[in-house]
């Protein structure tokens, strides 16, 4: 698969290599100084209604990733962002919009 794809990929402050057989992009690790960050979202039925943020708790950096909201037709999809992130404290807050309703969960 690898073949007819680039030997190199990227995620945003990160590159990697496309490994076989799936053409998947296999990360290089987070220089020392830096925490790898992962997030796998897993869609509903409705995954046109979920957003999500993940920020710098501590610092001025806001918002260090953020994903959503996802196309409507691909349900049950999932979606995955990995970042190489200062070390420290992050929020990870989901939103799911649901009736007019929106739900948001924090996590450290």
């Amino acid at each position: 698969m690898c073949e007819n794809q680039p030997k190199t990929c990227s995620e945003p402050g990160q590159s990697g290599l496309c490994i076989e057989p799936t053409g998947e992009c296999e990360l290089s690790p987070c220089p020392d100084s830096k925490t790898r960050i992962e997030v796998d979202i897993l869609t509903d039925n409705y995954p046109g209604e979920t957003t999500w943020t993940v920020t710098d708790k501590c610092g001025s950096a806001g918002a260090i990733m953020s994903g959503g909201p996802y196309d409507s037709t691909l349900r049950g999809a999932t979606y995955s962002k990995t970042v190489c992130a200062d070390e420290g404290e992050y929020d990870f807050t989901i939103n799911v919009s649901e009736d007019f309703f929106v739900f948001t969960v924090p996590f450290h």
